[in-house]
Parts: structure tokens; sequence; C-alpha cells
């Protein structure tokens, strides 16, 4: 067991270590010009929500139809703060906002897992293990709303420390504007969040007794809670499906048992997503093998002598690390509207485990150690350098020039059979592109998704339900998109859909991305 004292411990020599600093910088130097001086993002859903963007800054202009098109609903939302910042005018367009929005991930992500590992004493070398868990579940699904939920959890933790700690009102403060700020990115990372908060001030008024700040630490969190409640209900109004509550008693009852296995799948959630191999898989599995080792180590030695702690921020670490565990093992799959729910929180149970393993490390970790840490940080680098620059290359033709031709009122259909990069999910979303590039209308999943601050204004005659995922066969082209202007297609069209195509030709192509034009001028394009 890790012993506790009263007395403030000293900070630990390895925040002195000019090596450890060197090797900070550089991993951070690298990671970010990966996020930065990248074209596309090998990111499922990143499409969709530079589309958002692109109609939140344009909505209303002449030059487009977004607002004939679509209704926009931003507040008061969750999963609004990568819309509002690349749709600002601050930046030249939602590209290069998005880089933006991506480099200060990643330095706030390793920067939270650093700040938290010195504030609670821990070993520092142990923050380079953060940057294996950059790339997680959440980011590369272009899960944009709970990827810069992760730092900002890490800093409300940070903050629920000082509060406990020392009954700091700026830290108080902090928390109450903190709460809101991570509902707006996210409405289950709120959740947890209040479920992290209440656990660490209940631990606390039980240990000391201080139930009289009840009040105090209640009203702390209401502002967040009054928002998630307005948004709640107002969306469970709008939303025709089955309620949330039925959900959940359904899942539980017949769905949780029969599926718990698959939650072993948490080695792999974050990272598998360089390759749909076994190769890929196993590096991803590698990666988590690492740092439950490196977390482990000190409990592996012969004689290990506990590291001190300050008793707030240890038992605030084990209280995070018991949240995310428990949200990993007893989450559900999917909720009416949601999905990969459980899988969201691999990264939050990985960072607990190595901040928990920084603070039992010893202070001084042996040259062996470091040089592996090293190792792998590199290695896992080196990796997701060589993967982006790989699919940039692989879609150097996919760009702007290939929607050229098409008119800012003229709605692209998509139809991607061939959805696959390295063997994983990848460009089912691409034609929202069309409405980046081009301020055009596509069929996207945007208008019918509850998760979305965007509606359809129109008819699916105008505007198709988007098919998705027919790449897998697990529909067929049922001749929706028969009057659209374009239809943007990658792969081989099945004999079924081509007959329904017959009326479309090639107008450009591109390696494997094919935009054809409607030449049947007897079907009403609108």
């Amino acid at each position: 067991m890790i012993a506790v004292k009263s007395e403030e411990p000293a900070r630990s020599p390895g925040f002195r270590d000019k090596f450890f600093w060197l090797a900070f910088i550089v991993l951070l130097s690298v990671h970010s010009y990966n996020f930065g001086f990248q074209r596309l993002y090998p990111f499922l859903d990143m499409p969709n929500h530079l589309a958002l963007a692109e109609i939140y800054k344009s909505y209303g202009n002449p030059d487009n139809q977004f607002e004939k098109i679509f209704s926009l609903n931003m507040f008061p939302r969750p999963n609004v703060v990568h819309t509002v910042l690349c749709g600002s005018k601050l930046f030249p367009g939602v590209e290069a906002a998005n880089r933006f929005f991506y480099v200060m991930y990643a330095v706030l992500f390793v920067a939270g897992a650093a700040l938290l590992i010195g504030r609670c004493t821990g070993n520092p070398w142990y923050g380079l293990l953060a940057f294996l868990f950059l790339y997680n579940i959440n980011v590369c699904y272009g899960f944009t709303g709970f990827t810069i939920a992760v730092p900002a959890l890490l800093f409300l933790l940070y903050a629920v420390i000082d509060y406990i700690e020392h009954r700091s009102a700026p830290a108080a403060l902090w928390i109450a504007v903190l709460l809101p700020g991570i509902f707006f990115m996210h409405a289950m990372a709120f959740l947890y969040a209040v479920m992290v908060y209440a656990a660490c001030v209940l631990f606390d008024m039980c240990r000391h007794g201080a139930w009289r700040r009840f009040p105090v630490h209640l009203g702390i969190c209401i502002p967040g809670m009054v928002l998630f409640a307005a948004w709640y209900t107002i969306d469970s109004r709008e939303y025709g499906g089955s309620s949330m509550m039925q959900a959940l008693l359904h899942y539980y009852r017949h769905s949780f048992a029969g599926s718990f296995w698959q939650r072993g799948a948490v080695m792999i959630h974050d990272n598998f997503r360089l390759s749909g191999t076994l190769s890929g898989y196993a590096a991803a599995a590698a990666f988590s093998l690492a740092t439950l080792f490196f977390a482990a180590f000190p409990f592996l030695q012969k004689r290990h002598k506990g590291r001190t702690a300050r008793p707030a921020g240890f038992y605030c670490i084990c209280i995070f690390l018991g949240c995310s565990v428990a949200c990993a093992l007893f989450m559900p799959v999917a909720l009416p509207g949601y999905s990969f729910l459980y899988q969201r929180f691999s990264v939050l149970v990985f960072l607990g485990v190595i901040i928990a393993g920084s603070l039992a490390a010893p202070r001084v970790l042996p040259a062996w150690m470091k040089i592996c840490i090293c190792a792998a940080v590199a290695v896992h680098a080196a990796l997701w350098l060589q993967c982006f620059r790989a699919f940039d290359s692989a879609n150097a033709g996919f760009n702007e020039e290939l929607f050229a031709g098409c008119a800012a009122d003229a709605v692209v259909g998509g139809l991607i059979y061939d959805y696959r990069f390295r063997n994983v999910s990848m460009y089912d979303n691409f034609p929202d592109y069309c409405m980046v590039w081009r301020r055009g209308i596509s069929t996207t999943r945007l208008t019918d998704e509850r998760s979305f601050a965007i509606r359809r204004r129109v008819g699916t005659d105008v505007l198709p339900r988007y098919i998705g995922w027919v790449g897998k066969g697990a529909c067929e082209y049922d001749g929706r998109y028969g009057g659209l202007d374009y239809l943007l297609v990658r792969g081989d069209i099945p004999a079924q859909a081509r007959e329904k195509l017959r009326h479309f030709s090639i107008v450009k192509q591109s390696g494997p991305w094919r935009l054809y034009a409607n030449t049947d001028r007897t079907k009403p394009l609108r």
C-alpha cells in the first residue's frame, strides 16, 4: 500500500531532470506537427463535424443554401464547442481552426496529465506515458466533443484536489465554470465529471465529518446541472424514439450479461485504428500492456517502500480511476440516438492508471526504465506519424477540385462502397467535404442523428436520408438518390445498384473517387 502523510511532501527530483523535459518537448513537438500539418484526418466522423462548423460559420450567407436546407439549434446543447470554435471568424477557415483545435487538444492532454502528476508529487517520467493515449478511441472516431472533454476532466480533477485540500475559493469558482464548460463539450463527459466531483467531496465529508459544507458543494455544481436538465428535457420531447430509462432497463435485463466479455477490448480501444489487422491490434495491446507494466512496476519490487502523497490528491486519483473503471465496465454500448458509450472511457482508465502509478513509483527511476518509456513513446509517435502521412498520400486526389463543377444549389449524394483505409472504416462520411469546401449540400447523417445541433428544413424528396455503410452490405441502394444532381462514389458499384444509376455518368475521377452527374433531365432536381 502507499503510505500517506499529512505533511506536504517534497517535489520529485524528476521535475528537475533536463532529459525528461527534453523528451517531453520533443514528443509534444512531434505530435503537434502531426496534428497541425495534416490535410485530411484519418478520423471517421471528422467530415461531419467540419461540415457542421462550416454550416454554422456560413449560415445565412447568400452564397449558399444552408439556411434553406438546415435549421440550427445551438443552445442549450452539448457537443457544440468544436462547432463554435471552428466556425469562429477568428480563423480563415474551418479546417485551419480544426488544426488549431487538435494541437490545443494535444497540448492540454499531456499538460493536464503532467500537472496532475506534479500536483500529487508523482514521478514525472510517467507523464510521458500519457502520449501513448493521445490517439484514443474518441480522437480516432472523430468524437470531437468527448475528445476535448478528456483534458478538461484532468483540469477539473486538479481543481477538485485544490478545493478539497485548501477549501480554495478560486478552485471552487474554477469547478463551477468547468462543469458547464464540459457540458458544452459532451453530455456524457459532464455526467462523469459530476460523478467524480460528487464522489470526491462525499469521501472528504465522510472522512472529516464536514457535513456543514454540503450546501456549498452542491451549489458549485448547480449551474451545470441546470443546463443539463434544460437540455435533456427539451431533447427528450423532440426525440420520437424510446426513452433513456426504457433503453437502460432493457439493456441491463437482456444484453449486459451476455455481452460483458466484449469489454475486455479495453486493451485495444485506444490505438487500434493504426491498422485493422492483427498487427494493428497487437500494437494497440502492446502500448496498453506497457502502461500497465510501468504502473505495476513499483509493486513488483521486493523491497517496495511506499511513496508519500497528499491525502486529497491520492484519494481523488483513486476515485477518478474507480469511476473510470466503473463506466468502462457498466456503461451500456448505446442509448437511443447515441453509440460507442463505454468504449470512450478506456482512455480515462489508463490515464488514472498512469497517474496512480506515478504516485507509487520511486522518486528516481532506474535508467533502463527511463529508456524503455522513451522507446515506447517514440515507437508510438513514429507509427502515428507514418499513419497520418500515409492517409494524406492515399487521398492526394481527394480535394476541392473534385467538386469544382458543383453549383451552390446542387445536392450531392454519397455511395461509399469502399469505405476502409488500412482495413478500418474511414470514408463513409466523406461526402460532407462538399459542404466544407464548396458550401454545397450533401446527403449527410447530420440532419437525422440526435447528437448533432442541426435538423432538416426540407423533406426527404429534396434531401434524401443518407445511406450509411452501404459498403458493408447491410443495405442496398434503393434508388433514393435518383433525383439528385451528383453522386460521389468510391469503390465498385454492384450490379443491382448500377441498374438504378443508368441516368448518371462520370464527370470527374481521381483515384478511387468518382463524381457522377445526373443526365436524366426528365427527372426534377428539386
